[in-house]
């Protein structure tokens, strides 16, 4: 049984391994879809993010911006095993605690386990828009949040 030690903020010293976890997770889920990958993993604000440490090691992140909920990776040993949802839900907490009474998210449309997994959370599709580099669509994904007064 897994056991989710702590969720908690970034150190610089993790920087690396948490491009390293992103990698792995969206070469693993996108790869299919392109010869070289089309990201850059520098150009994200790695420091501000949220990771869970099971163990020793990094299971996930989760990185927001504003009201968006912009990266939330989990490694394949740590999925169905509570790690997404706790991220998810400290991602909410994040967003809510800066005022923000809705949130939003983006979703490749065919990765239908993480669509599935936001709906079973609470999040309902808003928009369905053609992706602007890849033949895919991309679904936004929104829930109301719960005022944190």
């Amino acid at each position: 049984m897994t056991t989710l030690n702590l969720i908690r903020r970034a150190g610089a010293a993790e920087i690396e391994a948490i491009k390293a976890l992103v990698r792995e997770v969206v070469e693993e889920t996108y790869g299919h879809l392109w010869e070289a990958p089309p990201y850059n993993l520098d150009q994200d604000d790695w420091p501000q993010a949220l990771v869970a440490v099971v163990g020793t090691g990094l299971a996930g992140v989760v990185l927001t911006q504003d009201a968006f909920i912009s990266d939330l990776w989990v490694r394949r040993p740590f999925r169905s095993k509570s790690v997404g949802a706790a991220l998810l839900a400290s991602a909410e907490a994040e967003i809510a605690a800066r005022g923000h009474r809705h949130a939003l998210l983006q979703v490749i449309e065919t990765n239908r386990r993480a669509v599935a997994f936001y709906t079973r959370h609470g999040w309902h599709m808003t928009k369905c828009l053609p992706h602007e580099t890849l033949a895919v669509n991309r679904l936004t994904m929104g829930k109301a949040l719960a005022s944190l007064n």
